[in-house]
């Protein structure tokens, strides 16, 4: 059982598998962090929890855009070989709550950037020894810390369901919040989908002329960016919706991540042109047998409104997708109706809240405990007043 592989504080520091030993190295310089590359994407290669946002080039560029007045703090687990064996991409950083200053553990792509599915990087047959030494190493060694929140964690990742279960046993609070859904589709399509998706292109491409073009040389990809902020830029404005590629922060980040993901291959930016005119384009990765669809946009022009240009670039991106042979189109964070003409399924992001025992980790607890609570009950209150039901805390 995972309750049984807690460590407790008389056990000896070094996690086993097998006769193995392990040990814990702290990176905290950005010398450290770059020497790291090439055993991080092994790694992760390794790893049933491996995604495109927790490989070694979003994961550094966030750091590189985002990373003042954060403290770097990657914990490399490795074996008595010397070989990795987990990383755990983490920094810490001074927050408040109220009148109290806390110090919070947070993972390294947390923010701005719409990072889903975070984890520590660690192979599952080696997953609870590791995770063993990396929280004895946070309850013993490294004590600084107040809150740690480990947030967009895939549902379905095992290292959620091992803090869950197993941190209480050594004397941390746990919360388990929820985050997104993200919808995605199976691929490849049935042969009846395909064909009524073709279709919808089929009949746009009989009354204009269009172009669907994958951005590959990397001359093409500085001015390719900056149509993409521009369209991405005119849709929120024409629905009067805000956007984080509005800021100079966040556009610095993806210029820097797609110039570094272009040359590993993973990029895949798509524009569709009709007549001539750019109307649509879609941002997005391909990695370990999936597409991402990360970000689009396209010309709000009403003159365009009739043939859907934003439902044809993720028909062709669909398409594109199957002809590599990929086993997945994920949508990523958020249910928007539209994600689900295509979206059979959806599986969802949490965040885990680990709180010590110092008096700041406490505070934090008891506050954010009955925050939830508030909002779960509102929300219940919410849909019996909908029913037309009058609410009663007594059991019936």
């Amino acid at each position: 059982m995972l309750e049984s592989a807690i460590l407790h504080p008389h056990e000896n520091l070094n996690g086993s598998v097998g006769n193995s030993k392990y040990s814990v190295e702290v990176v905290d310089t950005e010398i450290g962090f770059l020497k790291l590359k090439e055993q991080w994407q092994w790694l992760l290669e390794t790893c049933e929890c491996a995604t495109i946002f927790l490989s070694y080039e979003w994961i550094y560029s966030w750091w590189k855009i985002f990373g003042n007045k954060k403290r770097l703090y990657i914990l490399v687990v490795r074996g008595q070989d010397d070989l990795i064996r987990g990383i755990a991409p983490f920094y810490f950083v001074q927050e408040r709550m109220g009148f109290m200053t806390y110090t919070a553990l947070k993972f390294l792509g947390n923010e701005h950037v719409g990072s889903d599915y975070l984890d520590i990087i660690v192979p599952e047959k080696e997953r609870t020894a590791v995770l063993n030494v990396l929280l004895h190493h946070l309850l013993f060694v490294e004590k600084s810390w107040d809150v740690a929140l480990l947030t967009d964690m895939d549902g379905s990742s095992t290292t959620l369901g091992w803090f869950k279960h197993c941190a209480p046993q050594s004397g941390l609070r746990v919360l388990i919040v929820d985050g997104q859904t993200c919808p995605f589709l199976r691929l490849p399509m049935s042969d009846s989908d395909l064909a009524r998706m073709r279709k919808k292109t089929k009949d746009f491409s009989k009354r204009v002329k269009i172009r669907f073009h994958r951005c590959h040389d990397p001359s093409e990809l500085e001015g390719a960016i900056e149509c993409l902020f521009m369209l991405h830029q005119k849709r929120s404005m024409a629905i009067g919706r805000n956007s984080s590629l509005m800021n100079e922060s966040v556009r610095a980040f993806h210029r820097k991540v797609m110039t570094v993901l272009l040359k590993s291959g993973w990029l895949r930016l798509f524009t569709l042109s009709v007549n001539g005119r750019l109307l649509a384009m879609l941002y997005g990765f391909q990695y370990n047998n999936k597409f991402y669809y990360y970000q689009s946009g396209f010309d709000p022009d009403p003159t365009w409104k009739a043939f859907s240009p934003g439902r044809i670039i993720v028909n062709l991106t669909i398409e594109s997708a199957m002809e590599e042979g990929l086993q997945e189109y994920d949508f990523l964070r958020g249910d928007e109706p539209y994600k689900f003409h295509w979206a059979k399924m959806s599986r969802s992001t949490h965040t885990v809240v680990l709180t010590n025992r110092s008096f700041h980790g406490m505070y934090y607890y008891i506050i954010r405990h009955i925050i939830l609570t508030l909002k779960k009950l509102s929300q219940v209150w919410f849909l019996r007043f909908k029913q037309g039901l009058k609410f009663s805390p007594t059991r019936q």
